[in-house]
């Protein structure tokens, strides 16, 4: 007999066991099937549905989302009026969500998200605007889709990442709300 010890058997319940891993493998699961479950939603019911019915249904879909993810959503703050625009650096691709999760809105975002697999073609869908990065012009032109949209659908909000691009705005806590009265380009 060596002096060689074996190792001891991890514990199920320590940050090394097994119950860990298999919950990192089933929340992976489960939002790749709310992921299939977006896509599905987005193709049949999305396209049929009122402005109403769609903004909730994004808003559970982000809500649920960031619940699989274990992300606890609490929120002091007074809704903002509809047709808001808000503009704002996210720090992480959850802010998307969590956004979504408390006033669902139109997004402007990178251009090449449109290409993503999967998350792309669901973004397409939910009336996100595409914008390449690095160009004055496209800023503008996101600009006018985004006043476009406006006066098509009175009361949608929109969330852009693209900051110094307005005239017209007051800071609230880190991010900037666009007063919700501007008048649209004609």
């Amino acid at each position: 007999m060596s002096g060689h010890t074996p190792a001891p058997m991890p514990d199920a319940g320590s940050a090394t066991g097994v119950i860990p891993a298999l919950r990192t493998h089933w929340r992976l699961v489960r939002v790749g099937l709310h992921l299939g479950y977006g896509l599905a939603v987005a193709a049949v019911v999305y396209p049929l549905a009122g402005r109403p019915a769609q903004l909730k249904l994004k808003q559970r879909w982000s809500r649920q989302l960031l619940g699989m993810l274990g992300v606890r959503l609490q929120a002091k703050a007074t809704p903002l009026p509809s047709a808001t625009l808000l503009v704002a650096n996210h720090i992480s691709w959850l802010d998307i969500y969590v956004i979504n999760a408390l006033a669902p809105a139109a997004f402007i975002c990178k251009a090449d998200v449109r290409s993503w697999p999967f998350i792309g073609w669901l973004c397409e869908r939910t009336e996100t605007v595409f914008m390449p990065r690095g160009s004055r012009n496209a800023a503008k032109q996101a600009g006018e889709i985004v006043a476009l949209r406006r006066r098509e659908v009175r009361g949608q909000s929109c969330h852009a990442s693209a900051p110094g691009v307005l005239e017209r705005r007051r800071q609230i806590g880190g991010a900037a709300v666009v007063d919700h009265e501007l008048p649209a380009r004609e």
